[in-house]
């Protein structure tokens, strides 16, 4: 009988599964779930972790520079590129900026 109810409960979520897999949304956060996962898995590898920073700026621009900022995965050139879209797309790039009204200098380093 137990036999019985787990088959049938495997083949209602494989059907579901099927039917959803249609909507682009849900294909969306099946890829986002995968990207994160394999990126977690590989934090040396800096493909994976630009993949994810490509795909998180769509949908999370924070995600991109909290997972940067907090500096425990390699990242390449295309990371830093997507660290740097995310910035400008949710405007906190402006504290490293100068304001000219208030006075506040630059907040990036000197070269």
């Amino acid at each position: 009988m137990i036999g019985l109810w787990v088959r049938a409960k495997k083949g209602i979520e494989r059907a579901f599964s099927e039917l959803f897999d249609w909507w682009p949304f849900w294909r969306q956060e099946k890829r986002l779930a995968k990207l994160i996962s394999e990126a977690d898995a590989n934090r040396e590898d800096a493909v994976k972790q630009s993949a994810l920073f490509v795909e998180l700026n769509k949908h999370s621009p924070e995600s991109v520079i909290k997972r940067f900022e907090e500096r425990d995965r390699a990242v390449d050139s295309r990371g830093v590129a997507e660290y740097l879209r995310a910035l400008v797309i949710t405007n906190a790039i402006a504290e490293y900026l100068p304001d000219e009204e208030s006075g506040k200098p630059s907040g990036l380093p000197s070269l």
